[in-house]
């Protein structure tokens, strides 16, 4: 979950690694400072021990597609990066399993 600064929810993510979250480049559009990404939450609003923060991060965190294309949404997609405060894995923050490159799905394929 990513939070603005006032604590709304702005948009959804996935954990790919230690110190990155996949999510939508439209997201990267907002405008602001002190971005929040939680991950491991039943409960955003509350701090549970399960969950693991990033706070205060700058909107320069957010990396969007060089292609994203903001009035069609082509390219939809964007990293979240923070070296500072690594996540850790456990029973409740484990990073998705992307494709490989060799893969026999391709885009357009249900």
């Amino acid at each position: 979950m990513i939070l603005t600064a006032t604590g709304a929810g702005l948009c959804g993510g996935s954990v790919i690694s230690h110190t990155a979250v996949l999510t939508a480049a439209h997201c990267t559009s907002a405008q602001g400072t002190g971005y929040t990404i939680i991950a491991g939450a039943e409960n955003r609003v509350q701090l549970e021990p399960n969950q693991q923060r990033w706070t205060n991060l700058p909107l320069s965190a957010f990396v969007p597609h060089p292609q994203y294309g903001p009035v069609l949404l082509r390219n939809d997609i964007a990293v979240v990066r923070n070296t500072a405060s690594p996540f850790t894995y456990n029973a409740f923050v484990q990073p998705i399993k992307l494709a490989s490159d060799n893969t026999d799905r391709h885009e357009g394929t249900l």
